[in-house]
């Protein structure tokens, strides 16, 4: 068997859930910042071939909410969440042709083939926060664009609710009362938010709120609801008067997230324990190895002493099995 032959394939259904989710993933290394996996939805969505990809560095793709470029201390300071997962931000994004588009990043941390990496899943919100800042100015003027303005937002996907400054409901849309589990407003208008849900399960909601109605600044967090064992995402936008919350359920995309770090650890914990070395290596010449099973003892190397030298698979080999292997593996890339 070939050096090639004995390369991981990857948990199979990890792979496809990663390539098949329809938003936006990646997966880059926390050192040197660079792209190490794309998904199919990326490659749609930002213009590049998956090669110009995984070319590139995060670096090269995210930009601070004012368009500005980041650096990797920045990247590296992204806040943790009390649940390990890195907190849910706002930037933007430059896709190939320089358009900027407006996101939301949630991240984790995870061991990719050997080294510290993070798995990136974007939403775009370009379009709804064109609605957001449609809706905010609408709410200025006269009881004719109030009236326009509820006939949009009941259209509009996310829940819609707004509190005043007593944390009273003063309004709420369509999809908003069926979040918020209500058959009709009048169940919930003028009524304290406290009053109608359990603050010992909220403490995160609430938090945000007070915040935003204090600081007068928009908040953006991820929060689970144990009553109703839901996670929901909100975007709270505050004005002298109260606070307007955005809000989607997103349990069914949590759940994914933890079956994808579920499914990388039980990868790794099989791969760990095999007999047998596995290890992964570039596709470029001179074809280093990114990643080496502790198996890799069998040949007298440790894994520091194979990863250190990008010629190891070479060394490996018996003299006479040398250029057919070189054929062999020159052969599977031009595949």
């Amino acid at each position: 068997m070939s050096p090639t032959d004995a390369a991981p394939q990857g948990d199979n259904t990890y792979r496809l859930l990663f390539d098949a989710h329809p938003q936006p993933m990646w997966v880059f290394d926390q050192a040197s910042k660079r792209l190490l996996a794309v998904n199919a939805a990326a490659i749609a969505r930002y213009g590049y071939a998956r090669d110009e990809f995984l070319r590139l560095t995060v670096l090269d793709i995210r930009r601070s909410p004012q368009g500005q470029r980041l650096t990797a201390e920045q990247i590296d300071s992204d806040p943790v969440g009390a649940d390990g997962l890195r907190l849910t931000r706002r930037w933007q994004h430059a896709s190939k042709d320089g358009r900027l588009i407006d996101v939301d990043v949630t991240s984790s941390d995870l061991d990719w083939e050997g080294r510290p990496a993070r798995l990136v899943v974007v939403n775009e919100v370009t379009a709804q926060i064109l609605l957001e800042q449609q809706a905010e100015r609408a709410r200025t003027e006269s009881r004719a664009a109030r009236e326009l303005l509820d006939h949009v937002i009941d259209r509009v996907g996310d829940a819609i609710f707004a509190l005043d400054k007593d944390m009273r409901f003063t309004y709420l849309n369509v999809p908003a009362l069926r979040l918020l589990q209500r058959d009709r407003v009048e169940q919930l208008i003028g009524r304290y938010i406290w009053d109608e849900y359990e603050l010992e399960h909220a403490e995160v909601f609430h938090r945000a709120y007070d915040r935003a109605l204090r600081t007068q600044q928009a908040e953006v967090f991820e929060a689970f609801y144990a009553p109703w064992e839901k996670w929901f995402e909100g975007r709270v936008f505050p004005s002298p008067e109260g606070i307007s919350i955005f809000c989607n359920d997103i349990t069914e995309r949590k759940l994914f997230e933890r079956l994808l770090l579920d499914r990388e650890r039980d990868f790794r914990l099989l791969v760990e324990h095999m007999p047998a070395m596995v290890y992964r290596a570039s596709v470029e010449p001179p074809y280093a190895a990114l990643y080496v099973s502790p198996s890799i003892h069998i040949l007298g190397y440790t894994a520091h002493e194979w990863m250190a030298d990008p010629l190891s698979w070479t060394k490996a080999l018996h003299p006479d099995d040398c250029a057919r292997g070189g054929r062999a593996v020159r052969a599977l890339r031009r595949r």
